[in-house]
């Protein structure tokens, strides 16, 4: 495994910590509101992909939360941040939004 892919699979266990551990309890509502971190590749010089990925996870969410069949007591929702298509800037974002 190269350290680029050692450095992914960092990243994408980070966020699914993220999404996990940000969950809203407590509150009025009845659904429990949980927090799903995105980076996507929206500008940068080597690929801008996120201009595709974003609006499909945004379908994806959109779908699950109207859906009484799947998650029914949770509604998802999704930050999300531009990576430039540079592995530092998305690791240091990601840092950054643990701290």
């Amino acid at each position: 495994m190269t350290s680029s892919m050692r450095l992914r699979a960092i990243i994408f266990c980070i966020i699914v910590y993220i999404c996990f551990s940000s969950t809203a309890r407590g509150q009025t509502e009845e659904k429990v509101v949980l927090n799903i971190g995105g980076i996507f590749p929206m500008t940068g010089d080597n690929w801008n992909g996120g201009e595709g990925c974003l609006p499909a996870a945004t379908m994806a969410l959109d779908d699950v939360n109207n859906r009484t069949d799947i998650l029914p007591e949770y509604e998802l929702k999704m930050f999300w941040n531009d990576s430039e298509c540079c592995v530092v800037h998305c690791s240091t974002d990601v840092y950054m939004r643990c701290l």
